[in-house]
């Protein structure tokens, strides 16, 4: 209550009154947002119950299609190899050791309407051929052919026979005492020449140079003789480039790749070799890298080499041991003059090596004089008791 006083003076109390707030709605949005929410929360539930329910129908259809036996699995079929990819696994293996094509002596391939005969004869040449028949054979395996372990690959399968036997290997026996070896070089430029000394009843070794006029063809003359066959393979010269050593020539500037290609075309111009001596050549057998780099190259041709010694310095025949090849030096040229009396004088000091050592590899050219000058003093040598024999043989490991 409040006294108030009223227009006579008297106090009045009157009634205090106060307004009572009128209710809110304050709770009620409360409640709606509670309701929301369990809505919310059933509706994710019923949906991950409907993914368990898919996942477990997906799954059970998955167990099904596992649990089908194996006649009811997609079949697997493997392809047959044809003739070319059981060619293409042999040369990939000789590949393996350095070797290519060429190391086939002979091939027959018969085909028929059922299968093809494949015969092969390789030559393994300084590789072990027992090492590339396994080699072969494991390749041979991967394609899916049947392997017989026999002296010789047999090998089979539904499109595809093949044979492959392999060349005796080349037995290089201790020479005699007093063994004399000539290597005739600079031939491939005279047929006529190249004739008469291929007839000498003697073993020489006659050393053909590249890309020459006759070279094909003086390889054909020195084999149907029974003649040993060198490439004189020209290689750069301390003169040049005033001395230019040919075509096919190896250069201290070429690149890896090229000196490769360089004796490929080479070997594939005068054929198969029984060994290599080098043409000019006092620069580069003074390199050791460059003459790393031809054994490299030229090993899957032969693994014979003749160092011609045209430098003291050469690192030839040291690096041609560390390459593993059968190594030979020339200790004699024998007609740097052409007449017949310097030419016997050499031949003379040759056999006095011979003596002394055992054995000698001496170089001349393929000159009309020194050809006349052998026919004659030939004869004489095994009348003296000294034996004549290829360079090969007195090259060695």
């Amino acid at each position: 209550m409040q006294n108030n006083k009223n227009g006579n003076g008297k106090r009045v109390r009157t009634p205090i009154t106060t307004s009572t707030p009128k209710p809110t709605n304050s709770k009620k949005p409360k409640k709606e947002a509670k309701v929301t929410t369990l809505l919310f929360a059933g509706g994710l539930a019923v949906i991950a119950v409907v993914l368990l329910a898919v996942v477990l129908i997906m799954f059970g259809r998955g167990k099904q299609v596992t649990d089908l036996s194996p006649s009811a699995q997609p079949e697997v079929v493997q392809k047959v190899a044809d003739a070319d990819q059981v060619l293409d696994a042999v040369y990939l293996s000789l590949f393996t050791y350095g070797l290519d094509k060429n190391s086939i002596k002979d091939k027959t391939e018969v085909t028929t309407d059922r299968e093809a005969d494949l015969k092969l004869l390789i030559d393994p040449f300084h590789i072990e051929a027992i090492e590339l028949k396994q080699t072969i054979s494991e390749k041979l395996t991967d394609l899916g052919l049947l392997v017989a372990d026999e002296d010789a690959i047999l090998a089979s399968n539904s499109k595809v026979k093949l044979a492959i036997t392999f060349t005796d290997p080349v037995i290089i026996e201790k020479p005699k005492p007093n063994s004399i070896a000539f290597v005739i070089d600079d031939c491939g430029y005279s047929v006529e020449l190249a004739k008469k000394l291929a007839a000498l009843p003697y073993s020489l070794t006659m050393a053909i140079i590249p890309h020459t006029k006759y070279a094909k063809e003086t390889s054909k003359i020195a084999k149907k003789n029974g003649k040993t066959v060198f490439l004189h393979q020209p290689m750069q010269p301390e003169s040049y480039p005033k001395t230019d050593p040919g075509k096919g020539a190896i250069l201290l500037n070429m690149p890896e790749s090229i000196i490769k290609a360089s004796i490929d075309k080479n070997m594939k111009n005068v054929g198969n070799v029984d060994g290599f001596n080098n043409h000019m050549c006092s620069a580069l057998t003074q390199n050791k890298e460059k003459m790393q780099q031809v054994f490299k190259y030229i090993k899957k041709y032969t693994t014979t080499f003749v160092d011609s010694y045209t430098a003291q310095g050469t690192v030839a025949f040291d690096e041609c041991k560390a390459a593993g090849f059968r190594c030979g030096i020339n200790r004699k040229f024998i007609d740097n003059e052409s007449d017949y009396d310097y030419i016997r004088s050499k031949i003379i000091e040759g056999t006095e090596i011979a003596r002394e050592d055992g054995s000698v590899i001496m170089i001349g050219h393929l000159r009309e004089g020194t050809v006349d000058a052998l026919a004659k003093i030939l004869p004489e040598l095994v009348e003296a008791g000294y034996t004549l024999v290829s360079a090969t043989e007195l090259a060695q490991k």
